[in-house]
């Protein structure tokens, strides 16, 4: 299979997050950001 131009990635978030993401600039790792300071809604299902 053909890897498409350009490649479309996505982030799925709660919408609580877009602030914190939007004044970040940039998705960060959950340790990079809690080493921050961000605070952000979970939305992973924990059992899987």
């Amino acid at each position: 299979m053909a890897i498409p131009n350009p490649v479309r990635l996505f982030h799925i978030t709660a919408i609580a997050n877009l602030q914190a993401i939007c004044a970040e600039g940039a998705l960060v790792s959950k340790n990079g950001g809690a080493a921050a300071g961000v605070v952000y809604q979970n939305i992973a299902h924990t059992s899987i």
